[in-house]
């Protein structure tokens, strides 16, 4: 029997879509000894050490077999293309502290999301939810900055929904139902 028969295999995903993802990288990485979760931003970090890595196939499958049992990271990794803000970045995710005992495997699904569902109903006036438009307004992201009338560019600020500070790079909604609370 061979003693390193543990392997850890899965498949990365396109949230939206739902269609594998291939050409994916997959890390495998040491686990840090303090066995907490590892921010995604910074597993890179030289105490996080790349112990192998492979691309998804075609159908977004990966794999890493004849493991030694003990604690891993695994890392999906997709590329993205150049974004409206300028720069590459990637679409990531991670699945730490996996403890790997002797004669086990473990199977992991990444879903990433590199298909944005908001370019769906980018032009779209009216809510996908109730199909209504009259509570529709557009999303302001960021800290918006009222004028001495506390007006944004001529109008009120309850005709907008505020969206938050974080902007993706790459994935936003643009409107917002006051009716069903629904971001599109």
């Amino acid at each position: 029997m061979n003693c390193f028969s543990q392997t850890i295999r899965g498949k990365v995903i396109d949230t939206d879509t739902k269609m594998p993802l291939a050409n994916s990288y997959v890390y495998l990485v040491q686990a840090d000894n303090r066995k907490d979760t590892i921010d995604i931003y910074y597993w890179r970090n030289l105490r996080y050490k790349i112990l192998e890595q492979t691309k998804t196939d075609s159908l977004g499958k990966y794999s890493f077999v004849s493991l030694v049992p003990k604690i891993y990271n695994i890392v999906a990794d997709f590329p993205m293309q150049k974004s409206e803000f300028g720069g590459y970045g990637v679409r990531q995710e991670i699945d730490s502290n996996i403890n790997i005992k002797a004669k086990t495997n473990y199977y992991k699904i990444f879903y990433l999301m590199i298909t944005c569902p908001y370019d769906k109903t980018k032009n779209q006036l009216f809510c996908p939810n109730c199909k209504k438009a009259d509570k529709v307004v557009p999303i302001l992201f960021g800290l918006p900055l009222p004028d001495k009338n506390g007006d944004i560019d001529g109008k009120s600020l309850e005709e907008y929904h505020l969206g938050g500070c974080f902007v993706d790079s790459y994935c936003n909604p643009t409107k917002h139902c006051n009716r069903c609370n629904k971001d599109f």
